[in-house]
């Protein structure tokens, strides 16, 4: 875990730059997983600046990278919201709002890495 001694902003961020890698030849989608959450001192970051409870993040979400490269995204207490890049653009364009999971499950959901 890398944490700079010289920098003193107010937050800190926990990333895994290319989740899924073991998955790019066999042309799986792969993406970036991320949670940023507030220092709790404005002295330089520490370890216990991030590793701390999922409750304390702020800011979380993926990066899907593949045909389409997609992000999603929550901000604490304002909803999930889906954006896709439009390379014509250049630029993320919001496509969802306030994402939730069907209530009372709606549907089975199975997900895991098989590979």
């Amino acid at each position: 875990m890398w944490v700079p001694l010289d920098k003193a902003g107010r937050f800190v961020v926990a990333f895994d730059p290319l989740d899924g890698s073991s998955n790019i030849d066999c042309n799986v989608s792969t993406g970036t997983i991320f949670a940023v959450y507030e220092k709790t001192s404005d002295k330089p970051a520490t370890v216990d600046d991030i590793l701390r409870t999922g409750n304390d993040i702020m800011v979380a979400g993926y990066c899907m990278y593949g045909a389409a490269t997609e992000l999603v995204i929550t901000f604490k207490g304002h909803g999930v919201h889906r954006f896709t890049l439009d390379p014509s653009l250049g630029e993320f364009v919001h496509i969802q709002a306030h994402i939730k999971m069907p209530e009372g499950g709606g549907k089975k959901i199975y997900s895991c890495n098989e590979g």
